[in-house]
């Protein structure tokens, strides 16, 4: 996409988290990308810094330069902005726990991520209901962590039974060694065993879509590299 040589060229780059999208001359060339820690793969990317303009010694040439923050940003947090250039609604804002119910108050927001409340917990659910839909999130799991996300929840009862839980668990825990194959990550519990092997090592950030067409669901969590 880039212009010949002695043209101006135009980069817009959004920096949410560790995700990033490059729009070069009106078009987008890295759409929502994970950026990791290249340097030290056992850390996340740094949360701020400085940015760099950077030469190996050519030529070149830099106009119109210009920065803004973006509200509710850090590492971890959800992309919001490419999320809604895609189309999708944005469900957490960052900032609070607008558009939730259920147990909002064990539960809270730290540096732009919904976080347990220590001592609480209990179920976040939606105000809004979705029939078909495509959903998007972050999530990073502590070692042991056994949670899940839960669909097509009728309005009462435990959604672990009542509802379609999509397992979301660290499996690498030696208490979770014996499972049953369709109680480990990234499973529709009690009834779809997943495929194993996509999740990146305890503490660091995960990206996973859940698809759900009536009673047909599809989940993807990337792999690690």
């Amino acid at each position: 996409m880039d212009k010949p040589f002695g043209e101006w060229n135009k980069i817009e780059i959004t920096m949410i988290g560790e995700r990033v999208t490059v729009v070069m001359n009106g078009k987008k060339i890295v759409d929502n990308a994970v950026m990791e820690n290249f340097f030290d793969r056992k850390i996340p990317i740094f949360a701020e810094g400085p940015i760099q303009l950077q030469t190996h010694g050519g030529e070149i040439r830099w106009r119109n330069v210009f920065v803004r923050e973006l509200e509710g940003s850090s590492a971890g947090a959800t992309a919001t902005v490419a999320a809604a250039e895609d189309g999708y609604t944005v469900l957490f804002n960052g900032k609070d726990l607008e558009g939730w119910q259920g147990a909002v108050e064990g539960h809270e927001v730290k540096d732009g991520t919904i976080v347990l409340t220590p001592g609480k917990g209990g179920h976040l659910f939606t105000k809004e209901e979705y029939a078909d839909f495509s959903f998007r999130f972050d999530f990073k799991l502590p070692p042991g962590g056994n949670n899940g996300v839960a669909v097509r929840y009728p309005g009462k009862g435990d959604p672990a039974w009542v509802a379609f839980e999509i397992q979301t668990l660290d499996n690498t825990a030696d208490k979770y060694k014996n499972l049953k194959p369709y109680q480990y990550h990234g499973s529709v519990y009690g009834l779809v065993p997943a495929k194993r092997g996509f999740l990146k090592p305890v503490g660091e950030w995960n990206s996973k879509e859940i698809i759900f067409k009536g009673s047909h669901a599809k989940a993807a969590t990337q792999r690690s590299s």
